[in-house]
């Protein structure tokens, strides 16, 4: 068995991808580093432990300068994909506890990511953090709050999840931002 843990599956085993989180999180960097010499519209080789690349040039390049945003989501309080976040645009991630359940990051963990990246970070561009996940409260004032808390906290993204039947789904995003 590969060292690393294996994934809760989410239907990876089923399409045949790798479930070990430290060879999914290799083949993440080194897709990274393909995309981003793609992007160059240069031709670019890689070679790698995963992935061989011979002379190819991508075209058209992306609008988008110096590229395309890069989304890095990840497990707190795992450091790795906060740093691997670092290295990129915006650290997108939830609360894993050992028994596995999961949350929201709340505002001490949008702190703290936010201090291990800014260690870390060598770039000077803006960085965001993106976080959701919270359940909308019926009271707006309350999740005002949340969503100030959040910010105050580091955060710069808000992700709304909006899960269930198609007419709850409806019904929230009639009801637009919170205000």
């Amino acid at each position: 068995m590969a060292r690393g843990s294996l994934l809760k599956d989410w239907g990876f085993a089923r399409a045949g991808e790798v479930t070990y989180d430290k060879h999914r999180a290799e083949l993440l960097d080194e897709g990274l580093d393909v995309i981003t010499g793609l992007w160059s519209g240069q031709p670019f080789s890689y070679e790698s432990r995963h992935y061989k690349i011979s002379d190819m040039t991508f075209l058209p390049t992306p609008v988008q300068r110096p590229r395309v945003p890069i989304w890095v989501g990840g497990t707190w309080p795992h450091k790795r994909p906060a740093l691997r976040a670092a290295r990129w645009d915006c650290h997108m991630g939830y609360r894993v506890y050992p028994d596995g359940s999961q949350s929201a990051l709340g505002p001490d963990d949008i702190a703290a990511v936010k201090k291990l990246i800014e260690s870390e970070r060598t770039d000077s561009a803006p960085f965001d953090i993106c976080v959701g996940g919270y359940p909308r409260p019926a009271d707006a004032g309350a999740y005002r709050r949340q969503l100030d808390n959040a910010s105050a906290a580091g955060a710069t993204w808000w992700n709304e999840y909006v899960i269930g039947a198609a007419d709850g789904i409806r019904e929230r995003i009639a009801g637009g931002p919170p205000r």
